[in-house]
């Protein structure tokens, strides 16, 4: 199943239920304002209620119509996330077994000639071969900065007469 068509599913299903949910409660509320008439069916002519055709339609009509609205925006809503994000790129194929050995082979070739270089290379400066790091951190004699001067003192305040 496509996903888009997954997402409208799940997630329309799901509102139209919820919303149903809410048209029977919102269509019990609606029925106690709808004027109880007098009975019209004690007639001989077996006549049906108004009101009661005008409860029973609010109470059948208003979840279903609450859930297929519901369902059609969340489906609408979904195709038009689909069209603005557009579609995600594939995911690149997996390497096989060999490559996969054949990269950590030259991986490890270029690691072992940076450490021989590395190695080759004499210690220059004022920092030991190990790093700075190796030799305690960075230090003020190691890397002959001046040592601060002290802080100037703020100006006195002037004295009232």
């Amino acid at each position: 199943m496509h996903p888009v068509l997954q997402r409208i599913a799940i997630n329309g299903i799901l509102t139209a239920l919820f919303l149903g949910v809410i048209g029977v409660m919102i269509s019990n509320i609606a029925v106690t304002f709808v004027p109880q008439s007098a009975d019209i069916s004690s007639g001989s002519d077996g006549g049906v209620n108004p009101d009661q055709e005008l409860i029973s339609q609010i109470k059948t009509r208003t979840p279903i119509m609450l859930a297929i609205w519901g369902f059609g925006f969340v489906a609408v809503g979904e195709v038009v996330l689909h069209l603005w994000r557009g579609r995600k790129p594939a995911k690149p194929a997996e390497p096989t077994p060999e490559e996969r050995t054949k990269t950590e082979m030259m991986l490890q070739e270029l690691l072992a000639k940076a450490e021989a270089d590395e190695k080759a290379k004499p210690a220059t400066g004022n920092q030991p071969a190990g790093g700075h790091r190796a030799a305690g951190g960075e230090s003020r004699e190691m890397l002959e900065l001046p040592k601060p001067e002290a802080a100037p003192t703020p100006p006195a305040e002037p004295k009232a007469p």
